[in-house]
């Protein structure tokens, strides 16, 4: 039986689930792969890492580990609501969602609450 290697495409011969035709094609498969990945992992990182530092300048602002933003405000110094590091819902069905060691929340439709852990 024969199977084609994930790199090169050439037909293989052997053992059952054989993937790669040689060491050379493993590491270049996997190569290829970390370098797609750190491409996407990179941009989304940069992200997380600028909504941050947003939220560390405001906090930097006012020194105090609550406080309330206009979402206008956020927006407007490049924040993007998209990228966060996770997301956990209250009690009262609000989710908070962090970015390392900030989260925030919708207040109301304009305000964000903001709190430093």
């Amino acid at each position: 039986m024969s199977w084609i290697c994930a790199n090169c495409q050439k037909k293989l011969s052997g053992r059952k689930g054989k993937r790669f035709c040689d060491s050379i094609c493993k590491n270049e498969y996997h190569n290829k792969m970390r370098l797609a990945n750190a491409e996407v992992t990179q941009t989304i990182d940069s992200f997380m890492h600028r909504n941050r530092t947003i939220l560390f300048e405001i906090y930097l602002e006012k020194r105090i580990k609550k406080y309330f933003v206009t979402k206008a405000y956020l927006t407007k110094k490049g924040f993007k609501f998209k990228y966060h590091t996770g997301s956990t819902v209250n009690s009262q069905g609000k989710t908070y969602h962090y970015i390392y060691d900030f989260r925030y929340m919708e207040f109301s439709s304009d305000q964000i609450m903001v709190l430093k852990n």
